[in-house]
């Protein structure tokens, strides 16, 4: 248990087109909760492909957390927490 009450998350994702050499998606993590310590669990982030899926483990270290994950294949959907070990309320939407 990491504190009281539960996280309310609001997460965008946006994949970013080919660069140089390297393909990822950009994950922003807004905890809603009224109370101002953020929750920092380690929260599992799936990324699905045409091809498959792919996991990673995120921590989120604030109450406004990004992060940039690489993948190899643009995604059609990113869930986080998709076992539900962490209780919780979240919404996940895709950024154009």
């Amino acid at each position: 248990v990491y504190g009281s009450g539960h996280p309310r998350y609001e997460a965008t994702w946006r994949w970013m087109p080919p660069g140089d050499m390297q393909h990822f998606i950009e994950l922003n993590l807004r905890q809603l909760q009224e109370d101002d310590a953020p929750f920092t669990n380690p929260l599992t982030v799936e990324i699905v492909t045409r091809e498959g899926t792919q996991r990673v483990t995120i921590k989120p270290t604030s109450k406004n957390f990004s992060t940039r994950i690489p993948v190899v294949h643009q995604p059609t959907a990113v869930r986080i927490d998709p076992d539900d070990f962490v209780l919780k309320e979240i919404t996940i939407r895709q950024q154009p």
